[in-house]
């Protein structure tokens, strides 16, 4: 599972968002994703999107940190990102050969 300080940053970011203009990084529509992937606890999923949204994690605030721990510690192994989401059933087989090495119930 996504460490809970993420979800509560992205949480956070997405009400301070809300209130903001349509400029800033990152989008409130970028936030909603990522929140929708923490809520499923679709790791794949959320591996998948900040590798195909790398400016996601470009900056240096909280979220930004904590994003790209995330990919570095699913990329290394050191978490596993096994877990498909229901909704996303084409995700299966790309999955597999990224937590090859992780060690076992590590999320």
């Amino acid at each position: 599972m996504p460490d809970r300080r993420l979800v509560a940053i992205v949480t956070g970011l997405m009400l301070v968002m809300g209130g903001l203009g349509a400029g800033a990084e990152p989008t409130l529509q970028q936030l909603r994703t990522i929140d929708s992937l923490l809520t499923r606890n679709d790791t794949a999923g959320l591996l998948d999107y900040l590798l195909e949204n790398p400016q996601v994690m470009a900056g240096d605030d909280e979220l930004g940190r904590e994003l790209r721990q995330f990919v570095s510690d699913a990329s290394n192994g050191r978490l596993r990102v096994d877990y498909v989401s229901p909704t996303a059933p084409g995700q299966a087989a790309a999955v597999v050969g990224r937590s090859a090495g992780a060690a076992p119930g590590t999320y």
